[in-house]
Order: C-alpha cells, then sequence, then structure tokens
C-alpha cells in the first residue's frame, strides 16, 4: 500500500474506531495505543498468513478491534507483544 493510500485508510479507519468508541459512551485517544495496523500488516510482521492473524485475532490471543465497516485493525504495541512471545516460544530464527 502506496503512503498516501495507507495515509487515507488508517484516517478512515481512526475516524470510525473513533466515532464507535464515542456512541459506546467511553471516549479514548486512538494516539495512546499507538500505530493501528491493517491484518496484512500484522501478519507481516508476525510472519504468519493473514488469516492466521484472523484466527488469532478470533481465539482472543490477539487483540483486535473490529471497526464499524467490519473491518479487523490492530495495535502495534499488540502485534508486537504477539511477535515478541511468538519469539520467546518458537525461537529467533522465525522469518
Amino acid at each position: 500500500m502506496n503512503g498516501l493510500v495507507r495515509g487515507i485508510v488508517e484516517r478512515q479507519l481512526t475516524e470510525r474506531l473513533t466515532e464507535a468508541v464515542r456512541l459506546a459512551g467511553a471516549m479514548i485517544q486512538i494516539e495512546d495505543y499507538g500505530q493501528l495496523m491493517l491484518p496484512s500488516e500484522a501478519a507481516r510482521m508476525l510472519g504468519l498468513r493473514t488469516n492466521e492473524v484472523r484466527g488469532l485475532a478470533e481465539a482472543g490471543i490477539l487483540p483486535g478491534l473490529m471497526t464499524i465497516g467490519g473491518d479487523r485493525i490492530f495495535m502495534e504495541a499488540d502485534v508486537r507483544r504477539a511477535a515478541h512471545g511468538l519469539e520467546k516460544a518458537l525461537g529467533p530464527s522465525r522469518p
């Protein structure tokens, strides 16, 4: 995804997520949680396939959020923690 498209997508996802949280009555600041990541980006960081990342999220192993539009997004800090856990469990040879 090129930089311009990525910026637009991130802005739209952030706006959707912020609105969903506001409507739920629990306003949060997205900036407090770091960069938002798409499933493909999380998969790349974890060395997994996108469907495996979705499976981890559905199983509650990798925390993720669903936007109003049904898109799954992840907080970079959560993905980094998962990557660290995988490295500890499987060793540093993981891609």
